[in-house]
């Protein structure tokens, strides 16, 4: 229902994409990637957030499974990466990971993934750097999506669009 209200072409909340949480499994996922993909939509799911509040949780030990061995966090993207690879259209199943983080420490290594898309929120008031996006992200900074809404915001709404243009530059000079 949720895919439904967020994703059917013409409705009044139709979005292109829609960010959700794993943490029912992974698998109660499956009906709205299937959704989201049938209507050319795309996906977004939380691997590893920049919430502290999260960190207990996303870097909590799988014990059993496929995934054993794996924080959460690694078991979800994972999960993310394999769905991306076997969707069509292509690059419309992403990870949501925190550019805040250090990912190695989630038992992430960013270039053993594909270049899936990520969505990284974090950029800008909350500390992280787009000048390190590469650094931070390694393959998975091809598909980036850098996320920043207050410093951009706190230009105020004379100089929104300034600050948005001028950010734009410096994240597409920093990925290139």
């Amino acid at each position: 229902a949720y895919a439904q209200a967020w994703l059917t072409p013409g409705w009044n909340l139709e979005s292109d994409a829609i960010t959700v949480s794993p943490y029912l499994g992974s698998g109660a996922l499956s009906q709205t990637v299937d959704y989201a993909l049938s209507h050319n939509k795309g996906v977004f799911i939380l691997a590893a957030t920049s919430n502290p509040e999260a960190a207990l949780l996303q870097t909590a030990q799988i014990t059993q499974g496929i995934h054993q061995g794996k924080s959460i966090a690694a078991a979800m993207l994972s999960d993310v990466a394999r769905w991306a690879t076997e969707a069509t259209p292509q690059n419309s199943v992403g990870a949501v990971l925190g550019a805040t983080l250090d990912l190695p420490s989630l038992g992430i290594q960013p270039d053993e993934y594909p270049a899936l898309p990520v969505l990284a929120p974090g950029f800008g008031f909350q500390g992280a750097r787009v000048e390190d996006a590469q650094r931070l992200f390694g393959n998975l900074s091809t598909n980036l999506i850098v996320s920043e809404t207050r410093s951009v915001l706190s230009a105020g709404r004379d100089g929104v669009v300034e600050s948005v243009t001028r950010r734009a530059g410096e994240v597409a000079s920093a990925l290139a």
